[in-house]
């Protein structure tokens, strides 16, 4: 994915790291570095791919973007790219870019996501510089998170990364882009080009290294690590079993709502319970059914079914504000998130899906002092996905891709580990890997098994325990960001859509105000429109065609 980056990540607040790099037979690898975003909120996180995350001083996921170091071109020129396993397409950006901000003002308007970005941050492509740079005519465009674009000409180069060079690799040099460059390490199935041109696939780089030798097979690893580590790392061809716990459990790639088939890195997930203390006791099952997720390394949050999201944020006695289509709650409460997989779970904790409101340092705060937190889970596109799990979940697993066995292999991650015991993949498929109880269970549930969360349930807090009454404690706004929008109280029986996006086997508008009704009390949607269900989707393709039907009409009767 495509990464638009804010200006005012500063080099003292960005960290600038070498990658180390290790290779042995059959696999290559180095560091991924988490970098720091240092920008003003962003209200409309991505939900198919991200937009930028905004900056809170503070280690929450929303803050930061994972990189690698890579280099392009001959003589080599550095980039720090974007690490994308939801993209498949790797571009840079070129040096006479027109949206780099370079005025005050530009950079004014990139902190506010206004058309200019900081070309700075991973680094811009000079073609007359690079003797091996072979340009061609051919068109290439890239798009993402509803507002970032690039476009250029394809062309072919030397790209260096983990100590390696592959020559002559395919590339997008962007002449135009509002994002940051992006390294995709998709399906070469999912590459732009295959998925909206009909464009034949290239190998992309993890085959390149497969076919040049440098991998046995088209597969790798990632350890993102723990929020109080800066460096994780990428493993090329290898497994690293001193990165995780228990066994490997594989599972089959499988599609994704409104995606081609097989283009994404998804696979199913059967449910997710909320355990309220540290210790697991007391655990509830959010919900139970299959839905296929995307395990996307571009993606900072997780975005899961409505209902889903309705009733984590109730649980955790979150407000929602319609106008950021976000959920609040206080920042103290601990406990887990258990992700299920048909007969293996990974755990993470609240404290990765809680982020402070507000900007800078400045944050709101209930009137006992307690920090507001926004929670970082939204709602999905539509109602039947698309679903992703980002890196607010995969920091918290160590999963293994083969892209050339269309599997995917999970394991509690292990965190702070310097240790290594690192085996090469082969054909045969992930060494010490076995297959998931629930290996066969591929096909989606028509209906989702929900259990809601008790307003008598204790949960941890930090210092102390707290019952949920679910009446909340008024806010003190003070001079954080919050002034500039109300919250809505979570509960409420229906909700209006200001606009909507339909797919695209419906009538689209560009404003249309509708209302559906929630199905349930405290189970409304959010203003995105991720609320609305398929039944509520036909009934709204209904109604339009009505609509139409009735202009027509009465256009017709007006001109007789």
């Amino acid at each position: 994915m495509m990464v638009h980056l804010s200006p005012f990540v500063i080099a003292a607040t960005v960290l600038q790291l070498r990658s180390a790099v290790a290779a042995g037979p059959g696999y290559l690898q180095l560091d991924t570095v988490r970098k720091q975003h240092d920008n003003g909120p962003n209200w409309y996180d991505r939900l198919v791919k991200r937009a930028d995350p905004h900056e809170l001083k503070v280690s929450h996921p929303r803050n930061f973007y994972y990189t690698v170091n890579i280099t392009v071109g001959d003589p080599p020129q550095e980039f720090q790219a974007n690490l994308d396993t939801g993209s498949s397409d790797l571009w840079v950006i070129d040096k006479d870019n027109p949206l780099c901000a370079k005025t005050d003002e530009q950079w004014q308007m990139a902190f506010q996501y206004d058309e200019y970005i900081a070309c700075n941050m991973s680094g811009t492509f000079d073609p007359d510089a690079s003797t091996s740079l072979n340009k061609t005519d051919e068109d290439c465009y890239f798009a993402y998170g509803g507002t970032g674009t690039a476009k250029g000409k394809w062309a072919y180069d030397d790209v260096g990364i983990a100590g390696t060079t592959i020559k002559q690799m395919k590339l997008g040099i962007a002449e135009v882009a509002n994002n940051s460059m992006v390294l995709g390490i998709g399906l070469p199935s999912g590459e732009y080009g295959v998925t909206y041109f009909n464009d034949e696939p290239y190998p992309n780089l993890p085959a390149r290294m497969a076919q040049e030798g440098l991998i046995n097979t088209n597969a790798y690893s990632l350890w993102l690590n723990d929020l109080d580590s800066n460096t994780g790392s990428i493993l090329f061809g290898g497994v690293d079993h001193a990165k995780y716990e228990g066994t490997l459990q594989t599972l089959p790639i499988v599609d994704a709502a409104y995606y081609h088939h097989q283009t994404t890195l998804s696979v199913m997930m059967s449910g997710l319970t909320l355990s309220p203390k540290e210790d697991d006791s007391d655990p509830v099952q959010l919900f139970s059914g299959n839905i296929a997720v995307m395990l996307d390394s571009g993606s900072s949050m997780c975005s899961l079914p409505y209902e889903v999201v309705n009733h984590f944020g109730d649980a955790i006695d979150g407000e929602y504000a319609s106008e950021t289509g976000q959920y609040y709650t206080r920042c103290n409460y601990e406990g887990y998130l258990e992700f299920e997989f048909n007969g293996f779970s990974i755990k993470a904790p609240f404290s990765d899906f809680l982020s402070p409101a507000g900007s800078g340092n400045e944050y709101s705060t209930y009137s006992d002092g307690t920090t507001q937190c926004f929670i970082g889970m939204q709602q999905s596109t539509y109602s039947d996905g698309p679903y992703i799990l980002g890196d607010s979940f995969l920091r918290n697993a160590y999963v293994v891709y083969d892209l050339d066995r269309m599997e995917i292999s999970m394991a509690q991650a292990k965190f702070g580990v310097s240790d290594s015991d690192i085996e090469a993949i082969d054909s045969n498929g992930v060494p010490s890997a076995t297959k998931a109880q629930g290996y066969d269970q591929t096909v989606t549930a028509a209906v989702l098994s929900m259990e809601t969360v008790g307003a008598n349930v204790d949960f941890s807090m930090t210092g102390h325990a707290s019952t949920l009454d679910h009446t909340g404690t008024p806010l003190e706004t003070g001079a954080s960001s919050l002034e500039s929008f109300s919250v809505t109280p979570f509960s409420f029986s229906s909700y209006s859509m200001p606009s909507i996006s339909l797919p695209s086997d419906t009538i689209s508008a560009t404003s249309l105000s509708v209302t559906f009704t929630a199905a349930g009390g405290g189970d409304g949607g959010g203003a995105s429109g991720g609320g609305a269900s398929r039944h509520n989707r036909d009934a709204l393709k209904a109604t339009m065609a009505l609509v139409c039907l009735f202009t027509v009409l009465t256009t017709g009767l007006l001109v007789y």
